[in-house]
């Protein structure tokens, strides 16, 4: 049991001058107050342990003498933006909730992909061209008959025109009706003067011109649009993929452990992850004394280290990594 006290005080110290810390105050092992040192650590300013040993030796403590099952350290490290994860045997069944993988990856990299392929298939240049070209024809048709019509209508306006000419008005209520009439009229004979003059060719061509071009900007809206829906599926997806990533290596290492030691791991094992936003999330098997278990929990590890495989590996899909990729 000394022995044992005395390899503690020595890890202690090992991780104080690793990991930095409150140092000065403790010039040996002997020295090494767990309390006194916890209550010199610095703190980040989002309030958590700028120190990781300081946040392990916190969690830890947590555990011992708290009596907790599992515990997370939130906002840890100089920029509190790294998180430290301890799992007891009785919280084997908290792992997953905690560290497994969100499963609706899968299911956006589907759905963007197919939004990719619908629109690379909906917009492809050959069918842009042929919708360009189809709003084209039809405005041609159009201007053409615009044009006809135009002509049609000046003619009548032109024939109106002189009949009126020759024509007396004697009352004055009657001039000033017909005095907007003329106006309105005037307004319609130049604009199908304007279009007459013109000409059929002129005209299917402006109209040829106008419509393609509503076509090309109705096409343009609508890319986009499909092009903005689908990369907001995508980043999602993107956001799920990164993080899932980084959760599969301490999971995938979890598991090996487990494996490896053929569901017969020590009771004081602890399960400890250091997630950190850019370098790779590690897994550490540590040990603990004091967690108090009973005979009977002890009993029933070894089922529960063979049923928490078995959730990694189908939490782990396409992600799981087989001893013969090592």
């Amino acid at each position: 049991m000394k022995t044992k006290k005395f390899l503690s005080m020595i890890l202690s110290l090992i991780l104080i001058l690793n990991f930095g810390g409150p140092t000065k105050r403790y010039a040996n092992a002997a020295d090494f107050n767990e309390e006194e040192f916890l209550a010199d650590c610095p703190k980040n300013p989002k309030g958590g342990h700028e120190s990781i040993s300081c946040a392990k030796i916190a969690a830890k403590n947590a555990l011992k003498k708290e009596g907790k099952d599992y515990v997370i350290m939130h906002d840890v490290g100089p920029l509190a933006n790294e998180e430290i994860y301890y799992f007891t045997f009785r919280s084997l069944d908290k792992i997953l909730d905690e560290l497994g993988l969100d499963p609706s990856e899968d299911r956006l990299r589907e759905e963007w992909q197919s939004l990719e392929k619908e629109r690379d298939s909906y917009f492809s240049p050959l069918k842009n061209i042929l919708r360009v070209c189809i709003g084209s024809l039809l405005g041609a048709l159009g201007g053409n008959g615009v044009y006809s019509l135009a002509q049609s209508s000046y003619k009548g306006c032109h024939k109106s025109s002189h009949r009126n000419h020759h024509s007396h008005k004697s009352s004055h209520g009657l001039e000033l009706s017909e005095h907007k009439h003329q106006r309105s009229g005037n307004f319609l004979r130049e604009s199908t003067r304007v279009i007459s003059k013109l000409g059929a060719n002129t005209m299917m061509l402006i109209g040829a011109t106008c419509l393609g071009l509503i076509t090309s900007i109705l096409l343009k809206i609508k890319y986009n649009a499909a092009w903005a829906k689908e990369n907001e599926v995508f980043k999602k997806e993107y956001k799920i993929h990164k993080l899932n990533s980084k959760k599969s290596v301490p999971l995938n290492r979890m598991l090996q452990y487990i494996k490896g030691s053929n569901y017969s791991l020590g009771a004081e094992t602890l399960f400890s992850v250091h997630a950190m936003p850019k370098d790779v999330w590690m897994f550490h098997p540590e040990k603990l004394e004091g967690l108090n278990y009973i005979e009977e929990e002890k009993a029933l590890f070894p089922e529960k280290l063979k049923k928490l495989s078995q959730d990694i590996e189908k939490n782990l899909g396409r992600r799981l990594e087989k001893k013969d990729e090592q």
